[in-house]
């Protein structure tokens, strides 16, 4: 009994000294984990300095929300004119569960609106909705039309639709897969399928896809969620448009502004 006792004192060494550095390595990967997560959201909340603003403009955007922030971004491609975006709301990066991916906020005011709250879900509408509105009276609002403006945006990220006619991959937003899990192609799409209902591009060609067990067109078909994200972060238009060219001499973003109806502008702050 004494020798197999004995034989038996190695592994159990072995063993000890492999949870140990199994215990160190896991302590070290959460301390890296926390150092980029706190250097990442805390360290760029002081980077919107105080700049002094112009007494003038070509061009002054109310609210830096979804489209403002675009707004800003295209105009201010022209080097020969001056924007100023103002939003009544802070900056986005004083909150960092902004950037986390399906965190349901209310609407509120920051910097990239609604887009810095939303669900993120990327969804153009029906092609016969903008069909529609261009026989109504509408010009330049068909769908074929607006597709290549979708396109220009668009940096997509899912590698099954890089070579798609509807979809871009030089744009400032990105759009990603919002699959978290293996379950959405390869349990979901699969029992769709056995149902009779085919799989689409909810941002292609169609919404509608194809009943298979009546070979018929069909209203009900499987897309799998596309997202407004980027390396796991939220991809709001403040992130994707505003940020990158904020170092732009003749572009200016007043926060915690206000505008009042007789048309006087107040500043609060700047950056």
């Amino acid at each position: 009994m004494d020798l197999d006792k004995k034989a038996l004192t190695p592994a159990k060494s072995f063993k000890k000294c492999d949870m140990g550095i199994l215990k160190g390595s896991a302590i070290a990967l959460i301390i890296a984990v926390l150092i980029i997560y706190f250097k990442k959201n805390f360290s760029n909340s002081s980077q919107d300095g105080i700049i002094s603003l112009n007494s003038s403009y070509d061009y002054i955007i109310i609210g830096a929300g979804s489209a403002g922030c675009v707004l800003a971004n295209r105009l201010s491609e022209d080097p020969d004119v001056s924007v100023l975006i103002l939003e009544a709301g802070g900056s986005e990066q004083e909150n960092p569960n902004i950037t986390i991916p399906r965190s349901s906020w209310p609407r509120g005011r920051v910097l990239g609106g609604t887009s810095s709250l939303n669900y993120l879900q990327y969804v153009r509408g029906s092609r016969h909705d903008y069909n529609g509105w261009s026989a109504e009276g509408c010009t330049g609002w068909s769908y074929k039309d607006v597709l290549p403006y979708f396109i220009k945006s668009e940096n997509i990220k899912i590698p099954e639709l890089h070579n798609s006619d509807y979809h871009g991959r030089e744009g400032y937003l990105s759009v990603s897969d919002g699959t978290a899990t293996p379950l959405n192609k390869e349990v979901y799409a699969r029992a769709m399928e056995e149902l009779g209902y085919s799989t689409v591009d909810c941002n292609g060609k169609s919404q509608i896809g194809k009943c298979y067990k009546y070979d018929v067109d069909c209203m009900q078909s499987y897309c799998s969620s596309q997202e407004t994200v980027q390396n796991g972060e939220r991809s709001s238009t403040a992130k994707a448009y505003l940020r990158p060219v904020m170092g732009r001499n003749n572009l200016h973003v007043s926060m915690n502004s206000h505008v009042t109806k007789n048309d006087t502008v107040y500043f609060k702050s700047s950056v």
